[in-house]
């Protein structure tokens, strides 16, 4: 019996164990919407928030007579129901005569005076109203049955606008000045934005919330409303001449106002490397332009010609813009073109020179790289407000994981999630939370079926870690056909006899020692005292049957194989490695959530154009080293003494630790070996009986004669070319087949490479990712400058949470089945998924698809089971199941969509398709995907809207910005020569695994106003802005950040005292930028301390250390920094600004809406 709180214990039932109180029967379908269907079209809610903190739901206790717990589909008195609303916003430029006012006036009146559903919380506690209402009463809208973001509050309806789900629109007619009639423009239309009100979900209404919560029971963000600067008149931002009319033209090169032009040599030819640092000063490595990649910049240094007139990239970086001239807009396949009578320039900027004091309006000097269009950026849908009104929305409450159809708080919003049937979203998401009925249906809607499975993510401090069921030596129950295992969805019949599987219906008996009997309403009279059967996540012990050779596993062990060649050892990190290992391992190895202890073991090995194996065991005086230089048939001397638990032989690991650098002093070999290395350790494991990682610390191509032995293929000529594929696929198959290897004995594999040149990362890096590892790069290491970033890097590796030997396997309904996956994972065979290892960070997608129809209104049903073994050298099977409605209605999709999720998919599917196709091609891809979901929607969901305008659904409102910063992102497009290939091959293995809440920042980068007063208290948070240079003002001071790069950039009109306070001088020219972080005062003033805290706050929620980067406005490196402005117009033709990129879209969905 499971202890009160959820303290964690393996629950062992005792037999004949029985609630008495009966319960509803939970079997999964029954009551699962009882209310009324959801009509998109005629269903709004409005919720008032209360002052009052609700209460977090105690988890379900598990104790005889307790039945507190209400499973998915049962039903519960007092539930809070959503009023009743619906309609959609159409920009429309008819603005309000008085008559208009009056009519709506009494429509408001009208509505509000209709009986109305309430929540059981009483309206005049709400302080918080939403959508317009007053405190203390019912929110008002602008028609019965709509709700409109209105251009001004007495907005009238238009009567010839279908009301579609959750949509924003744009309106490319331009109001006259009269505001009444749509004038004609020549050449394009202007699109013009307006937000709508989002519709509530009906679906959970009839359904049971334990306890009840109002603020969750519909994800509905805020309405946003836009005033006029006069009564009756069109809003100033929103309305605009069309291009190159009133003064739009852009100032020329040379021109008065125009800022000065950048050139080619200005930027120093350097290659900011993956880590954002530079090469040490007197390196001798030459490359094609004259100078070393990633060589800091000097000013008398000449620069190579030819190279593009940016800096070189580090990996990610490539997502916003320096100001190029006018863009060539033909001739590249799936590259957004503006209109056609858009002006043409954007002047470039000469970095490093003193820039003009005028000719910029909106940003800092220099900044404003493009000339403003008539649409409006700030009228555009933006990340910033998207992430806050979630925030706001979420304030105060909790999400219940249950079946609803309620999609749950976005990953940025951290909301307590209680589970309630259905996994929480931390560990599985879906990109859709209403499941098509048809493969048509899928097709039609443009929106992938994508389930985004994160098993062993950390969840909140606060959550109840995830129970243990011990059925015993016959291990789970489960269903003899399909071998699904005992969930909640499983329903009990014949007496409690027999069980009928949700995912294949058929039925099957009982064990005896799991029998129970059903109480009056069909319920197992014990299912509140078993989490497997109301909990969506609970792990089984298993038992030998789901082990290698049916023998149960030998505890996990690491090994550490470390460089110890010329280089490794002169650079200083043989020393720093070591020093840190001894001082620190025994406190940064993992340990298991539930309190479970660890039995971890450690083995440590060194190589060169040799591997040498330490025996450690505690009887020994001293370690003893045994090397082995034949490879041609690769051996382990020593199995007894090699693995060793460290509380066990402690002065034996501090001792060898000592005098590896003292052996070693004195290398001189450069040549190394790599594929021995690998296969040392993992035959090591494969002696020891026991699964494992291993950590290899590598600083060159492996040239020696041995196997593996890899040549330097690097051509920056082909990249960016259709030819590029072939330096992103490995170079032979041999490392390939290595990781195959690996997987079969459960030994995943870390790379930590340290290059001074080409490395071949698209080769050694395959390792890595087929065993569920991770690349690390580290360019230029030099101890003294690269050692915090190195350490912090292996020390949050050490410490995530991880599981070894995992097999996957994903288990849905009848008529639907997984088809493809994406992530750092093996593919055996199509069911099955097998992880060397997967840790607390790393992702699997599943992309669903149908073998058959799915009948409407029906639960389908997912399963997620993760075979694998402990910290604790314990065989598990962690179960994560989820169950949603389908549906046959277009509307009631694209409402239930989660666009992140669809972000995260497009980002690795792009990945997966760089090895077939060029970048160009994968670029049209991600257009056409957008451009699809988009003209669906339009085509199913809003068909009476005008032709002139651009509607969005709600849950894509930055599809088309997001999509646009994909397009021109380093990960897909590479940017030509400027970006090498192996920091185009470590970016794709990094991005391949992350989840959903480093997707978004890593495509849309994080931007914080730092000069002003104060966080805010709500989020922790400096204010964050859209990331243009549009909203940065020359006296200011941002930080940047997208998980890859962190830049400080600083105005030349910085407050004094700003300085003073953080960096401890007046001026920012006084600041050496080459500390980067170094550079900031010590001192323990509060401005310092709070921005400290901050970035170290934000460092410690990305996977790999984020290093800072000082830039000065007119540096030469600002232009690097401009590359991150993502809503900017870039210097590549496909780097369109956000403006751009929407009229692109709106032209293109215009052009299938006309065919």
């Amino acid at each position: 019996m499971l202890p009160n709180g959820h303290q964690p214990q393996q629950y062992i039932p005792a037999p004949g164990a029985h609630q008495t109180n009966p319960a509803a029967m939970m079997n999964g379908v029954a009551g699962a919407q009882s209310g009324p269907t959801s009509n998109l079209n005629n269903a709004f809610s409005s919720i008032g928030l209360s002052d009052a903190k609700p209460v977090v739901p105690a988890m379900p206790q598990f104790r005889p007579n307790l039945p507190v717990f209400r499973p998915p589909g049962a039903t519960q008195p007092n539930q809070p129901h959503a009023m009743q609303n619906g309609g959609v916003a159409s920009a429309n430029p008819n603005y309000p005569t008085q008559a208009h006012q009056q009519a709506q006036q009494a429509n408001q009146q009208r509505f509000n005076q209709q009986p109305q559903q309430t929540n059981p919380q009483p309206f005049n506690q709400a302080t918080q109203p939403i959508h317009g209402g007053q405190p203390g009463t019912l929110p008002s809208f602008g028609q019965p049955g709509q709700a409109r973001f209105q251009p001004s509050p007495s907005f009238p309806a238009s009567s010839s606008t279908q009301n579609p789900p959750m949509a924003s629109s744009f309106n490319p007619g331009m109001a006259s000045s009269q505001g009444t009639t749509n004038s004609t423009m020549n050449g394009p239309s202007m699109p013009q934005f307006s937000a709508a009100q989002p519709n509530a979900s009906t679906a959970g209404q009839g359904q049971s919330f334990y306890p009840p919560n109002p603020s969750t029971s519909s994800f509905q963000p805020p309405q946003h409303t836009f005033q006029p600067s006069q009564p009756g008149m069109p809003p100033q931002p929103n309305s605009f001449a069309p291009p190159g009319a009133q003064g739009f033209n852009a100032p020329q090169p040379g021109s008065f106002g125009a800022p000065p032009q950048m050139s080619h040599a200005s930027l120093g030819g350097q290659m900011p490397l993956s880590n954002g640092s530079f090469p040490p000063a007197g390196s001798s490595m030459s490359y094609a332009g004259g100078q070393i990649p990633g060589q800091p910049p000097s000013i008398a240094a000449g620069f190579p010609t030819g190279l593009p007139g940016a800096p070189a990239m580090m990996p990610g970086m490539g997502m916003g813009g320096g100001p190029p001239g006018p863009p060539r807009m033909s001739g590249m396949p799936g590259m957004p073109l503006p209109p056609n009578n858009m002006q043409g320039g954007l002047p470039q900027q000469q970095m490093g020179q003193p820039m003009g004091q005028s000719g910029y309006t909106n940003g800092p000097t220099g900044m404003n790289n493009r000339s403003t269009p008539a649409l409006s950026l700030d009228s555009l849908p933006s990340v910033v407000d998207v992430l806050e009104k979630d925030v706001a929305l979420h304030a105060n409450s909790y999400y219940e994981s249950r079946l609803n159809s309620v999609l749950p708080p976005l990953v940025t919003s951290k909301v307590r999630s209680v589970d309630y049937g259905n996994s929480v979203p931390e560990l599985l998401r879906s990109s859709l939370y209403a499941a098509p009925c048809t493969a048509n249906l899928l097709k039609e809607s443009g929106i992938p079926f994508v389930l985004h499975i994160q098993p062993m993510a950390e969840l909140a401090i606060d959550a109840p870690p995830i129970h243990i069921v011990n059925h015993g030596e016959k291990g789970p129950v489960r269903c003899n056909r399909c071998k699904a295992y005992m969930s909640p969805y499983m329903k009990f019949i014949d007496g409690g006899r027999k069980f009928q599987c949700p995912f294949c219906l058929i039925s099957t008996d009982v064990p005896q020692e799991y029998f129970a009997y059903l109480d009056s309403e069909g319920r197992r009279v014990d299912c509140m005292q078993r989490p497997e059967l109301c909990l969506g996540t609970y792990e089984f012990l298993a038992t030998k049957d789901y082990c290698r050779n049916e023998k149960l596993p030998e505890a996990p062990a690491f090994i550490f194989m470390i460089d110890v060649s010329y280089r490794a050892v002169s650079s200083g990190f043989t020393a720093l490695l070591c020093q840190m290992l001894r001082n620190e391992l025994d406190s940064l190895l993992p340990v298991e959530p539930n309190g479970e202890e660890s039995k971890l073991r450690v083995g440590i090995a060194t190589f060169s154009d040799s591997v040498n194996f330490f025996n450690l065991k505690a009887g020994l005086k001293q370690p003893t080293m045994m090397t082995v230089n034949d490879f041609s048939d690769m051996f382990v001397p020593l199995v007894d003494g090699f693995l060793v638990r460290p509380e066990e032989s402690p002065r034996m690991l501090e001792s060898l630790l000592d005098i590896i650098p003292q052996i070693f002093a004195q290398s001189r070999q450069t040549d190394t070996i790599l594929y021995p290395v690998i296969q040392a350790g993992m035959r090591a494991l494969e002696a020891a009986g026991c699964p494992g990682k291993l950590f290899v610390f590598n600083f060159s191509l492996p040239v020696f004669d041995a196997p593996g032995k890899l040549k330097n293929r690097e051509d920056r000529q082909i990249l960016g070319t259709d030819k590029e594929k072939t330096l992103l696929k490995p170079q032979i198959p041999d490392y390939t087949e290595l990781a195959k290897n690996c997987v079969q004995v459960g030994c995943s594999v870390d790379l930590f490479l340290f290059p001074n040149s080409y490395i071949d990362v698209a080769t050694l890096g395959e390792v890595s990712k087929l065993t569920g590892g991770q690349v690390y790069k580290y360019a230029y290491f030099q101890a003294d400058k690269d050692g915090q970033r190195f350490l912090w890097d292996l020390r949050h590796n050490l410490k995530r949470t991880i599981a070894f030997d995992a097999v996957m396997r994903v288990r849905t309904n009848q008529g639907i089945r997984p088809t493809d996956y994406f992530g750092n994972m093996l593919m055996p065979n199509t069911t099955e998924v097998h992880l060397a290892s997967i840790d607390s960070e790393k992702t699997i997608l599943a992309e669903i698809k149908h073998d058959d129809k799915l009948e409407d209104k029906t639960v389908v049903h997912v399963q997620v089971a993760l075979l694998y073994t402990s910290l604790s050298a314990q065989r598990r099977v962690r179960l994560l199941n989820m169950a949603l409605m389908s549906t046959s209605d277009y509307g009631e999709i694209y409402r239930c969509a989660e666009g992140d999720v669809v972000m995260n998919f497009m980002l690795k599917n792009s990945l997966k398709g760089l090895y077939d196709f060029s970048p160009a091609q994968i670029r049209e891809g991600l257009t056409e995907r957008s451009t699809k979901i988009l003209v669906s929607y339009r085509k199913y969901c809003s068909q009476n809207t005008p032709v002139g305008q651009l509607v969005l659904p709600e849950s894509f409102k930055l599809l088309p910005l997001y999509t646009n910063c994909l397009v021109r992102n380093d990960v897909v497009s590479g940017t030509g020569s400027e970006v090498g290939a192996d920091d185009r091959s470590w970016l794709m293995y990094h991005s391949n695994s992350l989840g959903v809440e480093h997707t978004t920042a890593f495509i849309y980068p994080r931007f914080y106003v730092l000069h002003e007063p104060g966080m805010d208290s709500s989020t922790g948070q400096y204010r964050q802005i859209r990331a243009t240079a549009e909203k940065m003002q020359e006296g200011g001071a941002y930080l940047l950040e997208n998980g890859v790069a962190m830049f400080l950039w600083l105005g030349s009109r910085v407050d004094a005292a700003w300085t003073e306070a953080v960096f401890g001088v007046q001026s920012p020219a006084s600041i050496d930028t080459e500390k980067g972080e170094a550079a900031m005062s010590a001192s323990n003033n509060p401005t310092a301390d709070q921005l400290s805290k901050f970035i170290e706050r934000t460092r410690n929620s990305r996977p790999v250390y984020v290093r800072l980067n000082l830039i000065r406005q007119r540096d030469k490196m600002e232009g690097w920094f401009r590359r991150f402005l993502v809503e900017d117009q870039g210097t590549s033709t496909y780097q369109q600004s956000y403006v751009q990129y929407i009229y692109y879209l709106y032209n293109a969905i215009r052009d299938e809406v006309d065919k």
